[in-house]
């Protein structure tokens, strides 16, 4: 599954900004200690039960997931678990579980705004943690990085008003 966050800082405030959420992103659960987890996990399970009070809900959810997705994939299973899935969950299986999924080699960086595209390279250099930036454990991954100053103009001839003419 992927996580997904997203911070609007003003353009000045990003090199802090881009510091804050690579300690985020390397270390997610620094700080957690066991009476937190435990806290957090009962926040979790409450929302769950108040999402679902009746059992219609997630019947119909499960059996479409389970209709559209193979077993082994991830989709095919509840998004934040069953109550009884919940149950089981550790301090220690929450970290393992970080340190697999939550590597910075999965993140997708998007900067949009007014933000010169040329400087973002400076910007990352100057924001994000060295670690962060590093070659994976397995070696260097092809950059998926895409600058775009602009979107393009619209097809010629779309008329005023569609999709794509601002």
């Amino acid at each position: 599954s992927a996580a997904r966050a997203a911070s609007t800082p003003a353009a000045p405030a990003l090199t802090e900004l881009l510091k804050v959420e690579t300690a985020r992103l390397l270390d997610p659960l620094k700080g957690v200690d066991q009476q937190t987890f435990d806290v957090e996990r009962e926040v979790v399970r409450n929302e769950l039960r108040q999402r679902n009070e009746r059992g219609e809900v997630a019947a119909v959810e499960t059996a479409l997931a389970a209709a559209l997705y193979p077993p082994s994939h991830p989709y095919s299973r509840p998004i934040i678990g069953t109550d009884a899935s919940l149950q089981t969950l550790t301090l220690d299986g929450a970290r393992a579980f970080a340190a697999k999924h939550y590597r910075p080699e999965k993140m997708t960086l998007l900067v949009a705004g007014q933000v010169d595209p040329e400087g973002i390279p400076a910007l990352l250099e100057k924001g994000m943690a060295t670690p962060f930036l590093a070659p994976p454990p397995g070696g260097p991954i092809k950059p998926a990085t895409r600058l775009v100053a602009k979107p393009p103009p619209p097809p010629e001839g779309t008329p005023a008003g569609m999709p794509g003419t601002g």
